[in-house]
């Protein structure tokens, strides 16, 4: 029996036990949030480690499957190598020299040629620098008006230029203030200015006014490895003091197509959907060719195995024995890879490669379309698979138990991890299956251990409460099932 006073108590300590409960949340719950919550932050703010880990998965999968080269070799290089080195003699050659070697390539056919190489100072070894040097001794006086009256080396190489499309190199420069002259390339700009987005440098280190004069483009050489000092990606574009610049492979795919607008679309653009905000580059058009970039304007690399059918010693240039239907209809880089001269990069297929067939490679991706694309939408894709398996996982462990959940997360990391490499193998697109795995598991982990800390203090528990009235089997059998603690008690049929 209750009197009133009881009976009008009873609703309000319900009501007091309810709130407790919602400003009490199960440990389980809150365990799990935290877990997710740091996982998405960590992958949202992106430090280091995380990035290399994501960046280590992409180069394996280019490891397991890189791009097939085209067995036409549409990209050449001349390569200023060390049997070069010993047949002309020490770098820098005299430009004469790189004279013969462009006049040569257009007799044979060639498409462009880019050099990959700063032509930033006059020519030491040209007639008039040799005059100079022969005023200060008198026996040599007879000879320095005829050296004089020659043309530069530089003169000569600017002559050799005018026969073919020829693109220069040039550099962004952060120990300088000086403005580029404007590019040869002309810009098209739907939405956003790309240059609040692709990479700066305060100045440029230009070629000598004759030869940027005479070459069909200038591009910037500049390399922006990751942290690893791997190169993984190649800029398209650059902002010199201000002043959008291609860079050598887009400017080598400009010229040799025989164009003279690149289309840069960005955030804001017609079919860009960046929702107010300025989210980057999105791609660069140039003729038919649509390179898709990431947000500061780079290529991802879609690199392919090093191939020695693609490059030919400049000294077979030089001297005559080469084969000029290998240069006829080509787009032909002009690069070093003797180790002196110090153009060697790190991919993730080689860890030491001439950084002109970094350049060769990318136009040869840009020229078979199989570009690789982080998509815009993919970490939201990968940040939501976390949390919803994350969130799945901590309940199965709570309601089924450890095992069911194990089973479930490791099928749903399976499916992503398949797909993350038929998106890799089949379209180019990277997404990333570790660290949402990782972080799926992360929260496995808590669950199963708060699980485990649960039944421990249960067993605990039933043992101290029961150990001075029952048998010691039974109370080992209660600590083992608590759920067999119930008022009422069990009938059943025994023989005694």
């Amino acid at each position: 029996r209750m009197d009133g006073r009881h009976r009008r108590e009873l609703p309000q300590t319900r009501r007091l036990h309810f709130a407790m409960t919602l400003q009490r949340p199960p440990l389980h719950l809150v365990v799990t949030a935290v877990v997710l919550a740091l996982a998405v932050a960590l992958r949202i703010f992106d430090p280091s480690p995380v990035a290399r880990l994501r960046l280590s998965i992409f180069d394996s999968y280019l490891n397991l499957k890189p791009r097939e080269a085209d067995p036409s070799f549409p990209v050449r290089i001349v390569d200023i190598d060390e049997a070069s080195l010993a047949k002309i003699g020490q770098w820098p050659w005299p430009r004469s020299e790189m004279a013969r070697i462009v006049e040569r390539l257009a007799d044979a056919g060639a498409k462009t040629v880019a050099v990959d190489l700063i032509l930033a100072e006059p020519d030491r070894l040209s007639p008039e620098s040799l005059a100079r040097q022969a005023r200060i001794r008198s026996e040599l006086a007879p000879i320095v008006a005829e050296l004089a009256s020659l043309p530069s080396n530089d003169a000569l190489l600017a002559r050799a230029m005018t026969r073919m499309p020829v693109v220069l190199g040039l550099a962004g420069d952060a120990s300088t203030q000086r403005k580029p002259n404007p590019p040869k390339a002309s810009f098209a700009v739907a939405g956003d200015d790309p240059r609040l987005f692709v990479p700066r440098f305060p100045g440029a280190i230009e070629p000598l006014p004759i030869l940027a004069d005479a070459s069909a483009g200038n591009g910037a050489v500049n390399w922006l490895p990751a942290a690893d000092q791997i190169v993984r990606q190649v800029p398209l574009l650059v902002s010199l003091h201000d002043t959008l610049v291609p860079t050598l492979s887009l400017e080598a795919l400009r010229t040799g197509t025989g164009t003279r607008t690149a289309f840069v679309r960005s955030s804001g653009g017609s079919g860009v959907l960046a929702f107010g905000q300025q989210t980057g580059v999105e791609t660069v058009r140039v003729g038919d060719t649509v390179l898709p970039t990431a947000s500061d304007g780079e290529a991802g690399l879609n690199y392919g195995l090093p191939d020695p059918r693609r490059s030919i010693s400049a000294g077979r240039i030089l001297d005559g024995s080469f084969d000029p239907k290998d240069f006829a209809g080509r787009y032909v880089l002009i690069g070093a890879s003797a180790t002196g001269l110090l153009d060697l990069r790190a991919t993730p297929l080689a860890s030491s490669v001439p950084g002109v067939e970094v350049h060769a490679q990318a136009i040869e991706q840009m020229l078979s379309g199989q570009h690789l694309v982080r998509p815009a939408l993919a970490t939201g894709a990968e940040i939501l698979f976390l949390v919803a398996v994350g969130a799945l996982v901590a309940g199965l462990v709570r309601r089924s138990g450890p095992l069911v959940a194990a089973a479930i997360g490791a099928a749903a990391i399976i499916a992503v991890a398949t797909g993350s490499w038929v998106a890799f193998s089949k379209a180019g697109l990277l997404f990333d299956p570790v660290y949402p795995s990782l972080s799926v598991l992360a929260v496995y982990l808590a669950g199963s251990l708060l699980s485990f800390i649960k039944t421990e203090t249960d067993r605990l528990r039933v043992k101290r409460a029961f150990g001075h009235y029952l048998a010691a089997p039974l109370v080992e059998e209660l600590a083992a099932d608590p759920s067999r603690l119930k008022l009422g008690g069990e009938t059943r049929d025994v023989t005694l």
